[in-house]
């Protein structure tokens, strides 16, 4: 290939690089806007189920004129809060996916640079306030992958503790939500084990949440969806699910039930 030609190459890989850099970007800042509702959304939602707000017959929405009660209020944030978290996480491995292309590209080029890897001094990281924090507890390290090996996704110290305060917040919502609806229901003689479902709703969350597929396992073929296909990973995930699920289930029970309680004795 001339010399010419290869120069037109390259400009137009780069120029491709910057396209997938600016989708990167739309995916990262998605991810921390879900974030950052559905955890403002998941504290709205536990400050009503610990009694912060009136419940007495139904909130009234400023300025739109209508009444919403309570009990459906709630259920909607607790199903949102879980979407939200959902949203969140997927952005960020589609994010990855990416990442994973233009690392890809530069490499065809035969660009080399220790940070194309790294995980702290990455032009691909995505930092807030709370990663930056977490991330005091961090060395950099730089990981370009051996001959035929993916590198492991960015941050993954960091990664899961974020996806730890994430779940266990909605889960909490969720819980919480489900303990007062059961509680305004059965005050009128009706469905008082609904909170029931709604745990049911948190494990779902977190099972939904560990089925994401890491963005490494995008190269590895088609992946199929269902788990119940794999031998036995659907009861595992299940399993691990629900265990992942109970510190949530727990701080909404002491926030429904017991800080609700306090609340109430005042």
């Amino acid at each position: 290939m001339a010399a010419e030609d290869r120069d037109t190459q390259t400009q137009i890989t780069l120029h491709y690089i910057d396209k997938l850099f600016a989708a990167r970007q739309r995916l990262a800042e998605a991810a921390h806007r879900f974030f950052l509702i559905g955890i403002a959304l998941s504290v709205v939602v536990l400050a009503i189920s610990g009694g912060v707000a009136s419940t007495d017959q139904a909130l009234k929405v400023a300025g739109i004129g209508l009444k919403v009660p309570v009990a459906v209020l709630i259920t909607f944030g607790a199903i949102v809060a879980g979407v939200l978290t959902l949203a969140f996480y997927s952005s960020l491995q589609h994010a990855g996916v990416i990442d994973k292309e233009i690392q890809r590209l530069y490499k065809d080029m035969e660009f080399k640079d220790r940070t194309l890897y790294a995980e702290i001094a990455s032009p691909f990281r995505n930092e807030n306030a709370l990663t930056a924090f977490i991330g005091q507890f961090s060395l950099e390290r730089y990981q370009e992958p051996a001959a035929g090996i993916e590198a492991r996704p960015s941050y993954p110290v960091k990664m899961r503790m974020l996806i730890a305060l994430l779940i266990v917040t909605p889960t909490a919502a969720q819980a919480g939500a489900g303990f007062k609806v059961s509680e305004l229901l059965q005050s009128s003689g009706r469905l008082g084990w609904i909170w029931i479902l709604f745990v049911l709703l948190t494990v779902l969350t977190a099972a939904l949440l560990l089925t994401v597929p890491e963005s490494h396992e995008h190269f590895q073929g088609e992946r199929e969806w269902s788990l119940s296909s794999k031998r036995g990973e659907f009861l595992l995930t299940s399993l691990l699910a629900a265990i992942v699920a109970l510190p949530g289930i727990g701080l909404g029970y002491i926030v429904a039930k017991v800080l609700a309680g306090l609340i109430a004795s005042q």
